[in-house]
């Protein structure tokens, strides 16, 4: 029983972690005039391959790089 708690537990740690990551980076588009799922299907289709935990990273901190990533897409 115990192992299924602690299964439990890491199971909603990296559910929060993606919920978080999912919110920086829809905050950051969003204010380039994009939304999440927008973001995800233009990088997609233009073959970039960034996690969401990176993509998030450089959200927060490093805009320019990030800018510089949308302007690509566009």
């Amino acid at each position: 029983m115990k192992i299924k708690r602690r299964d439990v537990g890491k199971k909603r740690l990296k559910q929060d972690f993606r919920t978080l990551w999912i919110c920086r980076v829809n905050a950051a588009a969003r204010k380039k005039g994009l939304t999440y799922s927008k973001l995800q299907n233009a990088l997609k289709k233009s073959s970039i391959e960034l996690n969401l935990k990176r993509l998030a990273q450089l959200a927060v901190y490093d805009k320019p790089t990030f800018s510089y990533i949308l302007q690509e897409i566009k």
